[in-house]
């Protein structure tokens, strides 16, 4: 059979012709689809400790990755990307890697999900995460402990919440963060400053940090304080001199969250305000002894309300009903907090000027506060007795001296004048000529002091000057205006009896009244009321004041200002 030369090396070549094909193909492929591979540091992963999740590809992935499918069953503590250039036998690589710190609560086996990076997606991933086989402390570097000092408090209760972080080894980078409560269901306030000293457990050394919180629950039910989470870095720092210490590692530790049973206001509970504390009372305080207190003088009554276990704004205004024959002047609260190691300690404490109109004896009534002792847990009542004062009558205003004529009929003459003794007789010529020229010299007097009253009267008397109430209105020193209006008063109208504003008031029209009575209320009613003192002046000299002034008020107190 005749065989045509080189047709079976025809066809071997077009098989390997194929198979290049098909190889080149293959390759291009993959080349066109990178990869991205998923590994965790450790296995199996341990509860509330982190740990690193690494995603690594061979090819440059331009797209950001979206890790949000991780939120489900993980907390995503960190995130920090690397890119790394190879070259081997002459050939270009790149390589990626994202490594992430996670931790989480859950226990079993999670599934990591699959993670976009752009048109690539990495494969999904089942963890085994375990509990801790043994107690915190028996042999950790560092941990954490929580406590509260009632698992079962009262709305509105204070919680006492204590965190301890325990350390044997040195950390650098700590940081611990606050606890919390999801969707603002308490109120939560730090007590102090924290607290450094050392411990000595299962025969090793801590150090600890103590902070504690005042947790206030805002609603009945059940209720969970979120841990807190500790970041830091074991060993030495980047910048060791040692160049063979360990490089520092991240550490990440989560405290355990601790669950609350929240009590509603108990039925036996009757006050208007809720008010659930260790201890409440309240005091008083007088700038006068009270027995000692005089009509028209005003007193400063201070009022005191103390809580151990709540904040100073829920305390309530202790009510302050005085009888009618005194007047109150408010001024504004004072609130105040402090710590001790039971916890908050709040203060309310509000002042008042306290000025009796009558004499006589009174009662002050008997203020009542009604309130929960969470340590007894049953209710009490804060009280202030009734106090009895007795008003001292004011003293009666001095009344101006005025000479008196002698009564007729009862002029005595003096020993020695005329006609007094019984040599009057001889010498009444040289007496009558003595008086003469006394008459004459007084008519003289009297014809001058005449002409003197007639230009005085022609001409009007000049007024005294207001330079020191321009002075103290233009620095808004109301007091000093106030000294400096009587004192001018006084002088314009010396025959008159002006001791007080509102006499001064009645001088002028309807405007200057108005002003005199801002300036009552600024000196005498609630503190804030603000003053305008170069308006006043120049409503001051705006007026046409009478040479004559009205009929004086009689001496007493101002007006009276409640705002």
């Amino acid at each position: 059979m005749l065989k045509m030369p080189g047709a079976g090396n025809t066809g071997e070549a077009m098989r390997r012709c194929r198979l290049i094909i098909a190889a080149l193909l293959l390759a291009g492929g993959a080349a066109g689809q990178a990869a991205v591979s998923v590994e965790v540091d450790r296995a199996p992963v341990i509860a509330d400790q982190a740990f690193r999740l690494i995603f690594e590809s061979d090819e440059k992935i331009d797209a950001e990755p979206d890790f949000s499918p991780l939120s489900e069953s993980f907390t995503l503590l960190g995130n920090n990307r690397q890119t790394s250039v190879n070259i081997v036998n002459g050939r270009l690589s790149r390589a990626q890697k994202w490594v992430l710190t996670l931790i989480t609560d859950k226990t079993g086996t999670l599934t990591i999900p699959p993670i976009a990076f752009g048109n690539i997606k990495s494969e999904a991933r089942r963890i085994e995460v375990v509990a801790e086989a043994r107690p915190a402390g028996k042999g950790d570097d560092i941990f954490i402990e929580v406590e509260v000092d009632e698992p079962n408090p009262y709305v509105q209760a204070q919680v006492v919440y204590t965190l301890k972080l325990l350390r044997a080894v040195q950390v650098g980078n700590a940081s611990l963060t606050e606890p919390a409560v999801a969707d603002g269901r308490a109120l939560i306030n730090k007590l102090g400053e924290d607290k450094n000293y050392e411990i000595r457990r299962n025969n090793r050394s801590y150090r600890v940090t103590e902070r504690r919180y005042a947790v206030f629950p805002q609603a009945s039910g059940p209720l969970k304080i979120e841990p807190v989470l500790f970041k830091g870095q074991s060993g030495g720092g980047l910048f060791s001199l040692d160049p063979f210490a360990p490089r520092p590692e991240p550490i990440v530790i989560r405290s355990a969250p601790v669950a609350l049973a929240v009590r509603p206001i108990p039925a036996a509970f009757s006050g208007d305000r809720w008010l659930p504390a260790a201890r409440l009372n309240i005091q008083e305080q007088w700038s006068t002894d009270p027995a000692l207190l005089k009509q028209g003088e005003a007193a400063t009554r201070a009022l005191t309300l103390e809580a151990g276990g709540l904040a100073a704004s829920q305390l309530p205004a202790p009510a302050n009903t005085l009888p009618d024959s005194f007047k109150t002047y408010p001024d504004q609260p004072e609130f105040e907090e402090a710590n001790d190691w039971r916890g908050l300690v709040g203060t309310r404490r509000e002042k008042m000027a306290v000025i009796p109109l009558a004499a006589g004896e009174f009662t002050l009534p008997a203020i009542r506060i009604p309130w929960w002792n969470t340590e007894t847990d049953r209710p009490e009542v804060a009280e202030l007795t009734a106090r009895r004062v007795k008003v001292q009558a004011a003293a009666p205003a001095p009344v101006r001296p005025q000479d008196e004529p002698a009564p007729a009929g009862r002029a005595e003459a003096a020993p020695g004048a005329p006609g007094s003794g019984a040599g009057a007789g001889a010498h009444w010529p040289l007496v009558s000529f003595a008086l003469l020229i006394l008459w004459l010299g007084t008519l003289g007097l009297w014809w001058r002091g005449r002409a003197t009253s007639s230009a005085m009267a022609r001409k009007p008397p000049k007024p005294p000057s207001p330079a020191s109430i321009k002075r103290a209105c233009m620095k808004n020193d109301a007091p000093g205006a106030r000294d400096a209006l009587l004192f001018w008063a006084g002088a314009k109208w010396p025959d008159k009896t002006i001791k007080n504003l509102a006499a001064l008031g009645a001088c002028g029209d309807a405007e200057f009244q108005g002003k005199i009575s801002a300036l009552n209320r600024h000196l005498y009613g609630q503190r804030g009321v603000e003053w305008d003192g170069p308006a006043f002046y120049r409503a001051f000299t705006a007026q046409s004041f009478a040479e004559t002034a009205p009929v004086a008020t009689p001496a007493g107190l101002e007006p009276l200002w409640r705002l």
